[in-house]
């Protein structure tokens, strides 16, 4: 079995974590993103992309599953919550993105201005609007600010936002259902590592409404050092998952 990117990254020494930490000298969003992302792929740390935001991707593959009556544009991070989302038990028990009508997207991380624009262009002509689930983690939020803000160099050039997008991704509100499930809220949680840790840091000055969107108590999480990734959770408890995430797309 291979192993996970988490267990192959090895702790950073004294100079690596400085190497880390160098982005906050920088004054421009844009060089504190180019400094960390250096010291990071150093690491070998598969976690973090490592693409240039200003150069764009020579292939970059975007996939829509769309109904022709769709009611929204969900953009998920994790495969796991799409296949869970388009999955059919039996003809009695339809897929949630068919009884809600709801269209699914997955798009590279970090989108391009391409990326984002073929979303948009399909949102428009659908008439629909545009919402992202992810995790709760610096990578997820990273995701949904790029895709706000049009793409990934448009993020660090802009503090406009070029696309109206919904955030249904964990955070604070996700954390109090998840006490209330079986699956609990412990039993959920992943340590950051330092790495990890000093992306959190980066990303709240590249999204300044970071903490106001995923809420005060999935901030204490994050500032703690733990993160919550999805994919247990859907698994194991996909019917209530799926439940609440109706509730939350109404």
């Amino acid at each position: 079995m291979a192993e996970s990117p988490e267990r192959r990254v090895r702790e950073p020494s004294a100079a690596e974590l400085a190497a880390l930490r160098a982005w906050r000298k920088q004054r421009s969003r844009a060089r504190a993103w180019a400094t960390y992302r250096r010291a990071a792929e150093a690491l070998d740390y598969s976690e973090v992309p490592v693409c240039d935001g200003a150069k764009p991707d020579r292939y970059e593959r975007v996939t829509i599953r769309t109904w022709v009556e769709s009611r929204a544009l969900l953009v998920c991070e994790k495969t796991s919550v799409l296949e869970a989302l388009d999955e059919w038990k039996d003809p009695k028990h339809p897929s949630f993105s068919f009884t809600e009508r709801v269209s699914l997207a997955t798009t590279p991380w970090l989108p391009s201005g391409r990326a984002v624009g073929t979303l948009a262009a399909h949102a428009r002509e659908a008439r629909v609007p545009i919402a992202f689930f992810g995790d709760l983690d610096p990578q997820a939020i990273h995701w949904f600010a790029t895709l706000r803000a049009g793409g990934r160099a448009e993020l660090l050039e802009s503090r406009r936002r070029k696309l109206d997008v919904a955030y249904l991704g964990m955070d604070s509100t996700w954390l109090d259902w998840l006490e209330r499930t079986a699956h609990g809220l412990l039993s959920s949680t992943i340590a950051l590592r330092p790495v990890d840790r000093e992306y959190w840091e980066l990303v709240q000055r590249l999204v300044p409404d970071a903490r106001a969107l995923v809420g005060r108590r999935a901030c204490e999480l994050l500032d703690a050092g733990a993160k919550i990734e999805v994919d247990g959770f859907v698994m194991r408890h996909r019917d209530a998952f799926l439940r609440e995430l109706r509730r939350r797309c109404r």
